[in-house]
């Protein structure tokens, strides 16, 4: 069986995403699962050993195969941090290499260049969806920054294996220059939540939830124009709320727009934490307007294992978690004009029928979006990439 390692950069006092909590997860899934077929570990890149030991114990993760590794700050800082990464490697004998996010170039990339040069096995996954649009002959200014960030890394670093959260990745890598050898890419179709944190309270508030980064490619304000509509509709009634929960660059436009269109009665914006779920599993619609994808987002997963229904733009994947008219409302006008038709609809039905929605959400989490399902296909990525 052979060892591969996860690796990860994850800093304490920082905002998490998504992908901060779910491979964590993964791992303490995929060590107690009956399928593992390779000897896992997981490497750990942080600034606060202890401080991130205690989140992953929050998560239920607690083992020896969780290695830390310490950042420095010192002017031998990569010498040392290259030193601490090749010992980890060569003491559990590493056979694959699995970088499971990319954050800040300068203090990856000679860790990824380090494992390259021991001709290790190396494999990438790929959790953010503007790569490909950053790449494109006119993508707007706003993408430069992936466009430094993501350039030298696919051309610097010959990956084997891309295991993407996004279905546009095979024909990019087939068709981009920056990959000459042309990785393996594994396009996944099922992706889990953590079952024991997000679950349906027994009395939902009415309450519709937006809970993501309120940043522009979430399109926060496609969903406050929604509401707007609704209210100049004369939709906006018997007790329903609107709650925002994020932080991020759009608050103020947000704040904004709520005084202008009035509407501060039915609509707040949460304070910041990163532990969303008892806000989560109280409430009864997510809504998503995100500009790219809707797979695999976790929030949409585990708004849907905590029994909500759902309304989402139709854009990339997203029929994988909404099944239109099923578990909620694809828009078929992708504006907040569309948005707000699709929440209409929901809100205009009998509450037993609303909670059918939301019932179908919670099924489809247990039935068809699995650790078991995740797992399995990990597995195969894994076969696919080491053994070509």
């Amino acid at each position: 069986m052979k060892n591969i390692t996860l690796h990860q950069t994850i800093l304490a006092g920082k905002q998490k995403r998504g992908p901060h909590f779910f491979f964590p997860m993964f791992f303490r899934d995929y060590i107690q699962s009956e399928q593992q077929d390779y000897n896992a570990y997981y490497f750990v890149k942080t600034n606060d050993p202890e401080a991130i030991q205690k989140e992953f114990l929050k998560l239920g993760l607690e083992s020896d195969r969780v290695i830390f590794l310490p950042m420095r700050n010192h002017r031998f800082k990569t010498w040392h941090e290259k030193r601490d990464l090749k010992k980890a490697l060569k003491m559990h004998d590493i056979d694959a290499f699995h970088l499971l996010t990319y954050a800040n170039p300068s203090e990856d990339m000679p860790l990824l260049e380090m494992v390259q040069e021991m001709s290790i096995p190396m494999l990438f996954t790929v959790t953010y969806n503007g790569v490909p649009t950053a790449f494109q002959p006119n993508a707007a200014p706003r993408f430069e920054k992936d466009r430094k960030k993501y350039g030298p890394l696919f051309e610097k670093i010959r990956f084997q294996g891309l295991l993407s959260w996004y279905d546009d990745w095979p024909d990019f890598v087939n068709e981009n220059p920056m990959f000459p050898q042309k990785p393996m890419v594994y396009v996944i179709n099922s992706r889990y939540c953590d079952s024991s944190r997000f679950k349906p309270v027994v009395n939902k508030r009415k309450l519709v939830l937006f809970a993501s980064a309120l940043v522009p490619y979430k399109n926060p304000m496609m969903f406050v124009e929604a509401v707007a509509l609704l209210s100049r509709w004369g939709s906006l009634r018997d007790g329903w709320k609107f709650m925002l929960c994020g932080q991020g660059s759009e608050i103020p436009k947000i704040k904004e727009a709520m005084q202008y269109d009035d509407l501060v009665e039915w609509m707040a914006i949460a304070p910041p934490t990163e532990y969303i779920e008892h806000v989560v599993n109280s409430s009864r619609l997510y809504v998503s307007c995100q500009d790219i994808d809707n797979f695999p987002s976790l929030a949409m997963n585990e708004a849907m294992a905590s029994g909500n229904a759902i309304i989402a733009r139709p854009v990339g994947r997203t029929d994988l978690f909404v099944k239109d008219g099923v578990n909620g409302y694809i828009a078929e006008e992708d504006s907040a004009h569309g948005i707000a038709k699709a929440m209409e609809k929901y809100l205009l039905k009998h509450e037993k029928e609303q909670e059918k929605m939301q019932d179908a959400s919670v099924q489809l989490t247990k039935e068809v979006h699995t650790a078991e399902a995740f797992i399995r296909q990990v597995n195969e990525f894994w076969d696919q990439s080491l053994n070509q």
